[in-house]
């Protein structure tokens, strides 16, 4: 698989390339890191609203979580 490919594949390696190259700030890639883990985890005919309600409950577990803030940092 291509690097490009690779990274399509996979978006927390898109989104930590994005953050190591300066295309997006630490905020922009805990947004997305939790967008791309709840979206990996939901499964097909999921109701939306639901969905929604569960990564609300992970942005608030993770917001002032020093171990993620530690990992973002570039």
């Amino acid at each position: 698989m291509a690097p490009v490919e690779a990274a399509a594949a996979d978006p927390v390696a898109s989104i930590s390339e994005a953050l190591a190259a300066g295309a997006i700030d630490a905020e922009a890639a805990r947004v997305q890191l939790i967008d791309a883990v709840v979206a990996a985890q939901m499964p097909a005919g999921a109701d939306p609203a639901l969905w929604r309600e569960i990564r609300a409950e992970v942005e608030a577990l993770l917001a002032g979580d020093p171990t993620l803030a530690d990992l973002l940092r570039v």
